[in-house]
């Protein structure tokens, strides 16, 4: 590579915050072009990674062979500003260089918030009001990143990084008798914006104080599930908290490792169309997994064409973060593959695809067998934008919905062609995560163009609530031997809770016919795979062990389990209430404990999202059980 052109790729890498490797590339270029404009762009990629005495050197060598290179000026005064005293460690750019420096408390600030009567001062009252007059000027996103980035994060509110980073050093400059206030205010108001917790938790971790910063980060992560700088701040929480409390362990020791060596065929294979909302304007936005477990949206199927959106810029970045082994775009608290570290390994995936390859071809490598930019489509399409249902459950929404006459027309209008145009290299079609497929008119003429004349290979899954998924069903659909996999959706094991839990049906209904499935497969008819699946809440998580014993006796497969998120359907205290996962949830111990029944041990149990809980059980009970495993 050209050396300006290395000096571009690690500027490039800088506005991506990849500051390790934009510093590896502005040291190459600085070997073969050593200007002033480089070492200045090279020193500050070194104090972005906390290599603050190097960075020192790198601006004064800037300014020794330009004078007035402003920047370079500006860059080490702020500097100089900052080293007396210094930070614990780099907390702004979320790694660990210098970790452990120094003690707690060294920047000046008091370990504890201010005293109430300095609240009460005018002008702690003035310094106040103007530092949130400040937040409101933030915007939410890197004024850097590229507009297709940007908006990509937007759609699903997944990284609020830049307006965290921002208020937190807007937050460091304020006096010491002001900002316990401040800091109070936050916290107040993390409840309208969950942003703030986020900004009181890094002041936090800035002051050793681990338990106070995780406690913060998960009341933050409780109002936004899919915020992935707040899960990366959990992540580095508790990695520092294990290093300076070794008896304290962390379902994520070794994880960053372990990811190096695995490999995710997703974003090559599976395109899903989604929904947020019932309006026409909410649905159509494309992922390449769960948006639980991969939230970040690739385009939007009403405004683009499947092609664009197959290799559009965020589709791009997405399967570069798998090649690099960051995975820095995937939830590793959600996603059941990471979090259950049950990714294939690298050499597996790349056997496996050079077996299918003819005899004598040369062993292509995982960048040629999956390149960022694909020619060919998806092999399996979700559809998971139409809302309508027979049932009102409160885990997904308020009231019953079903789309109107004219909504089904547009749904028809928007996702017609383009299921049409995906399809054509699909080998399976997942329907449906945001209602019931058997209950939607727009669905079910979807299901019958989907036929067997036009789609002789084209085999079916479905994620429904049991209600309607019947004989009658089975046979109007023409679906035997085009089943690949059929999730009922249960929630419950006792018929007074499902009432309440599965708003509109019987337990009694979903059990009827989930025994017609079973027995198509038990007289050999059909060799789909049968699964259930729990969403845990306050209201049902004592039945665990009950529908786990239910699932056996059906010869169910697999039961998968999660916690129940905030979708916007809940008010602040109906979540309270509910999210029983939560540490500060009255029955949270009774949760723990009931994750550690025999019945968990089950080789069909798949407790995915609350996996970590029953990690936390374990490590409890015995500390060395989860470092040895």
């Amino acid at each position: 590579m050209e050396r300006d052109a290395r000096h571009e790729a690690g500027l490039r890498l800088f506005e991506a915050h990849r500051f390790e490797e934009a510093a590896l590339e502005l040291r190459a270029s600085l070997e073969a072009n050593p200007t002033s404009e480089c070492w200045n762009d090279w020193a500050a990629a070194e104090a972005a990674c906390g290599r603050i005495a190097e960075a020192m050197k790198g601006f004064s060598t800037a300014l020794s062979l330009e004078p007035g290179n402003r920047q370079a000026l500006e860059n080490l005064h702020y500097l100089q500003e900052r080293q007396a005293p210094k930070p614990a460690f780099n907390i702004l750019q979320e790694n660990k260089c210098g970790a452990g420096s120094a003690s707690q408390g060294e920047q000046g600030h008091p370990n504890k918030y201010a005293d109430d009567d300095a609240a009460q001062d005018a002008n702690v009252s003035g310094i106040v009001n103007g530092y949130f007059q400040e937040l409101e000027r933030i915007p939410a996103h890197d004024p850097a990143l590229a507009p297709e980035m940007r908006e990509a994060f937007r759609w699903a509110n997944s990284d609020s990084s830049y307006f965290v980073k921002e208020a937190y050093r807007r937050l460091l400059a304020i006096p010491g008798t002001a900002i316990g206030a401040v800091l109070r205010r936050l916290e107040k108001q993390g409840e309208r914006d969950y942003r703030f917790l986020s900004v009181v938790a890094l002041y936090a971790m800035e002051q050793r104080d681990w338990e106070r910063a995780l406690e913060l980060l998960h009341a933050a992560a409780d109002r936004n599930w899919a915020d992935l700088f707040v899960e990366r701040q959990r992540i580095l929480c508790e990695q520092l908290r294990q290093e300076a409390e070794p008896d304290k362990s962390s379902m994520f020791a070794g994880l960053a490792e372990h990811l190096a060596t695995r490999f995710c065929t997703a974003p090559w294979e599976n395109m899903e169309i989604t929904s947020w909302g019932t309006e026409i304007e909410q649905t159509g936005n494309v992922y390449f997994c769960c948006p639980a477990w991969l939230p970040l949206v690739m385009g939007n199927a009403r405004e683009q064409p499947a092609e664009k959106i197959w290799n559009s810029m965020a589709a791009q970045e997405v399967r570069k973060s798998i090649h690099d082994g960051s995975y820095r775009y995937c939830s590793k608290v959600h996603c059941n593959w990471i979090s259950g570290r049950s990714l294939p390994s690298r050499e597996e995936v790349l056997g496996k695809e050079n077996a299918r390859s003819e005899a004598g071809e040369d062993r292509a490598s995982l960048e040629q067998l999956y390149p960022l930019e694909m020619s060919k489509g998806p092999s399996q399409v979700v559809l998971s934008y139409d809302r309508s249902c027979n049932l009102a459950c409160p885990s997904c929404r308020t009231d019953y919905y079903s789309a109107t006459k004219k909504q089904q027309e547009q749904l028809h209008k928007f996702f017609g062609e383009f299921v049409k145009s995906v399809v054509k290299d699909a080998q399976l079609i997942y329907m449906d995560g945001a209602g019931e497929t058997f209950a939607s008119k727009h669905s079910r003429e979807v299901l019958k163009s989907l036929n067997r004349r036009d789609y002789p290979e084209l085999k079916f899954r479905f994620l429904t609530n049991g209600q309607l998924f019947d004989r009658r069903a089975y046979e109007e659909f023409d679906l035997r031997g085009r089943l690949q996999r059929v999730d009922v959706s249960i929630d419950s094991a006792r018929p007074e809770t499902f009432a309440v839990i599965r708003k509109g049906g019987t337990l009694k209904r979903l059990l009827e016919n989930v025994e017609f499935l079973d027995g198509l497969r038990q007289r050999g008819e059909e060799k789909f795979v049968l699964t259930f699946r729990y969403v845990i809440s306050a209201l049902n998580y004592r039945e665990i062990p009950e529908v786990i014993r239910l699932a056996k006796s059906l010869h169910v497969d697999m039961v998968e389990f999660a916690v129940i998120r905030q979708w916007g359907q809940f008010s602040a205290e109906e979540a309270r209430n509910l999210f029983v996962f939560s540490t500060s949830h009255p029955e949270h111990g009774a949760f723990v404990e009931v994750l550690s029944a025999p019945e968990m041990d089950d080789p069909i149990v798949n407790l995915g999202s609350a996996l970590e809980f029953r990690r936390q059980r374990l490590t409890a009970s015995s500390p060395n059980s989860f470092t040895k495993a």
